[in-house]
């Protein structure tokens, strides 16, 4: 099962929250919930402040690694 729902908080940054259920080698679903913050700015793109994976937040090189290859998709 998948659960994907965004909302724009009272600082008019946009939070997308993720719940999913993966499978390991032994056929056991872990459940997984990924919270994106990302912040939009006028005359500029989406800009991606944090993520937290199961409740923590990713390390910084992850992030920035995500943030470039966001970058490229556009």
């Amino acid at each position: 099962m998948i659960s994907i729902s965004e909302k724009i908080n009272k600082g008019g940054q946009i939070e997308v929250y993720l719940n999913f259920d993966a499978w390991n080698d032994f056929k056991v679903p872990l459940p997984h919930s990924i919270y994106c913050v990302f912040q939009e700015a006028e005359n500029a793109p989406l800009s991606l402040l944090s993520i937290k994976w199961n409740g923590r937040l990713i390390r910084r090189h992850e992030l920035d690694d995500i943030r470039e290859y966001l970058k490229q998709e556009n």
